[in-house]
């Protein structure tokens, strides 16, 4: 890409209406002007970042369309940075078509003032847009442009940007070792150029990937890495995503009261900061966590918040995902028929988006529902549609739940030696991934297998690893359990 191929990027407002539009921002605003001279919009600008950064929107976006009308005739390049925050933060309010809409004013404002690095900057932001609303190809292209841009100008800080992004978009589209190889290209260049903020961002994607590999104690090293710099740097957003993530980590490791807490600290600072997004994230954690602990009515309303902030942001992958949780929840409660469908609905959701995990998981615990009403042979159908999905994914977790919840409903329907086959495979999972709480369930399964088909020391050896399995697990309910399951033999 050219200078000249810079000065044709796609714009869906004709050029002669662009000066309309900023004619509409100005009267839009409808403000008390500011009394500084139009010298001072940079100092305004300035202001705006720290109020969006302490979550007060609305005056950040005040103050972005004052800069915008004090900097207009003056200042060319100002105007337009102001622009593109003012876009940011539409975007970040889940008003996407007035951020796409001033996104596409930004870069002609930027090709204007012969402005490369905003252009560049720009495009980066524009691709963010499209990959929240899950455009991904479009999201590549935009990141590609913006990175040819940054390294033809040698803005190292640019390339370190479209890197990120181009990570986490790797990232969204389960390509982990790509994303890895982004993330570590973003954190080399941060590191050398010395931006703790985007270091930090690029040390909590390499993190999520090496946490998505199994690789627990590098991915917590990285956590506290960025963690640490969050602080340092004062970015409450990016602290409350790490907060988030640190959460799944010590879920993931069965330190439940640690996960719990965490979820809560990423609340409290997505509230504080308005960040919408990060707060559904946060709640939809919460709520699931506290579900599968058994706290069913703890769960109701943090699984509903984030369901009522996903349909806001028009997050339709969140969206989905709460109305996977809500579905489960109402199977507990016993609201089968609501239940179906309801899941029957999310299935359909993951299908049109190409979500194969998220198809998986609707699948098994459709699995799970069916087997709740003995329909056996439905239900292995949708499990063995689950395994298929989670074998191609490589997801190891997902393939043993599967056959733990496979193995539970052969053992009702009387299939005790495939029961005890699958609930076997499916502890040599959990075994290996040190996944506490589900290896006391699966282990406890076993052993009533075992009971049942009179192999006793088989038992009683399944039984004592349930029960250690439960200590380590910190899951009141897990322990419970054990505690029943020995009480019947």
């Amino acid at each position: 890409m050219t200078s000249d191929k810079i000065q044709l990027c796609p714009l869906t407002i004709p050029q002669d209406d662009l000066f309309d539009l900023l004619a509409n921002r100005e009267r839009e605003a409808s403000l008390p002007r500011s009394s500084e001279p139009p010298a001072n919009a940079r100092v305004l600008l300035d202001r705006a970042d720290e109020m969006r950064k302490q979550g007060d929107l609305d005056r950040g976006r005040e103050i972005y369309l004052e800069v915008i009308e004090l900097a207009r005739e003056v200042d060319k390049i100002t105007s337009a940075d102001a622009f593109l925050a003012l876009a940011n933060l539409e975007r970040r309010c889940g008003d996407f078509e007035k951020a796409q809409e001033d996104y596409e004013v930004t870069i002609e404002l930027y090709i204007r003032a012969r402005d490369q690095r905003g252009v560049a900057n720009a495009l980066l932001c524009r691709g963010d847009l499209k990959r929240r609303i899950g455009l991904f190809d479009e999201a590549s292209e935009h990141y590609s442009e913006s990175m040819f841009i940054s390294r033809e100008i040698k803005f190292e800080q640019g390339v370190a940007n479209a890197l990120l992004a181009m990570g986490d978009l790797e990232h969204k589209r389960y390509n982990l070792e790509s994303a890895q190889a982004r993330y570590n290209g973003a954190l080399n260049l941060y590191r050398r150029i010395g931006d703790e903020l985007g270091e930090a961002n690029a040390l909590l994607g390499f993190g999520d990937v090496e946490r998505r590999f199994g690789l627990f104690d590098e991915a917590k090293e990285r956590y506290d890495e960025a963690i640490e710099l969050y602080r340092k740097v004062g970015d409450k957003l990016g602290l409350g995503n790490a907060f988030l993530s640190l959460g799944d980590l010590e879920r993931r490791l069965g330190r439940l009261k640690d996960a719990k807490s965490h979820y809560c600290e990423s609340i409290v600072l997505a509230r504080k900061v308005g960040d919408s997004l990060g707060l559904a994230n946060a709640s939809l954690a919460l709520g699931d966590l506290k579900r599968r602990l058994g706290q069913m009515e703890d769960a109701k309303p943090h699984i509903e918040e984030a369901l009522g902030l996903y349909r806001r942001e028009r997050n339709e992958l969140g969206h989905t995902n709460s109305l996977l949780a809500s579905a489960d929840l109402e199977m507990v409660f016993g609201d089968l028929a609501a239940a179906e469908g309801r899941y029957e609905e999310v299935l359909d959701m993951y299908r049109r988006a190409g979500d194969l995990l998220g198809e998986a998981n609707t699948l098994k615990s459709l699995g799970d529902l069916k087997t709740s009403s003995k329909r056996f042979v439905e239900a292995e159908s949708d499990y063995r549609e689950a395994l298929s999905i989670y074998q191609k994914e490589k997801d190891d977790l997902g393939r043993a739940n599967a056959l733990y919840s496979l193995g539970i409903s052969s053992s009702l329907a009387g299939k005790l030696d495939e029961a005890e086959y699958r609930l076997k495979e499916a502890a040599k999972v959990y075994r290996r991934e040190d996944d506490k709480t589900p290896l006391v369930y699966a282990t406890a399964s076993l052993a009533q297998v075992y009971d049942i088909l009179e192999k006793r020391e088989e038992r009683d050896t399944t039984i004592a690893e349930a029960q250690k399995a439960a200590q380590e697990s910190e899951n009141r309910g897990a322990q419970d359990l054990v505690s029943r399951v020995r009480d019947n033999f």
